[in-house]
């Protein structure tokens, strides 16, 4: 190729292939994880040369990347989120893959230490009537919400996504819809590097387990927290509502979804009015 010069570079020996980069990183610089850090000698980009979504995006030298020691919380900013979604066959539980539409999308946002949220909405297919204390947001076709929720989490830019079962549920289904109706290249940049968020599929003693890696966020799943510390004869969200916060969503069963999705957008109203609440309660106790 003309114009282009190439060299032979020396053979070299690697150590510690096997240790991560970025925890090897914070060995040879004695960052704690989640721990605070400053920074000398960096140079700010600004939105036309920016390498991410983050609100800030330096360059910076790794060894002018220091630790520090200060006893304060960050003002993380916490996405909750739950989908909703249906078999338009009726029959038998949604699959994303069998053109099963994700039909509502609640989020709920709050900043560490403060106690007033930040953002309450919720992405509805078709119309739906007004819910108390948040903003509703109506879309014609599926595409346009997914994409429209994709652009929300850039937006606002949550350090932390958390649910009950998104890690095994709702963020692999979003995943999966979004291949199925071929706009995964858009929708699945959900980090802050422009990389694609991944999903891992793993079997530990017969039993599948999923993990979504989203770059520049943390996926905090509760139903993970709660099954590893509680000993309890059901986690589902009713059983760990009724346990801990004495209350319960009202139960609609996943086969009636559809009826309620389809009626009118009063019953779309209230397919997601009272699982809004119990959740709210659920994300401002733990």
């Amino acid at each position: 190729v003309t114009g282009v010069q190439t060299c032979a570079l020396p053979i070299s020996t690697t150590y510690e292939t096997n240790v991560l980069f970025v925890l090897r990183f914070m060995v040879d610089q004695a960052l704690a994880g989640g721990g605070w850090v400053e920074i000398e000698g960096f140079q700010r980009r600004f939105a036309d040369s920016a390498k991410s979504t983050c609100q800030i995006d330096i360059d910076v030298h790794y060894e002018q990347v220091k630790p520090i020691e200060l006893l304060k919380i960050a003002p993380m900013r916490i996405l909750s989120f739950d989908i909703e979604c249906f078999n338009p066959e009726g029959k038998g539980f949604p699959r994303a893959e069998n053109g099963c539409p994700v039909i509502q999308i609640a989020a709920y946002m709050k900043e560490q230490g403060k106690k007033e949220h930040i953002v309450n909405a919720v992405w509805n297919l078709n119309t739906c009537n007004d819910i108390a204390g948040a903003n509703v947001f109506t879309f014609e076709n599926e595409e346009a919400l997914l994409l429209s929720f994709r652009d929300f989490l850039e937006t606002v830019d949550p350090d932390i996504l958390t649910g009950y079962n998104i890690a095994n549920f709702d963020l692999p289904y979003l995943l999966d819809r979004a291949e199925a109706l071929k706009i995964n290249w858009d929708f699945c940049k959900l980090g802050r590097y422009g990389e694609r968020a991944r999903k891992n599929i793993t079997e530990i003693q017969g039993r599948e387990k999923i993990e979504v890696h989203i770059d520049g966020r943390v996926v905090f799943d509760m139903i993970v927290v709660i099954q590893r510390e509680q000993n309890l004869s059901s986690y589902s969200l009713n059983a760990v509502s009724a346990e801990y916060l004495g209350e319960q969503k009202e139960d609609v069963h996943y086969s009636q979804i559809g009826d309620l999705f389809k009626t009118s957008a009063e019953t779309r109203r209230r397919l997601r009015s009272e699982e809004r609440r119990v959740g709210k309660e659920c994300r401002s106790r733990w």
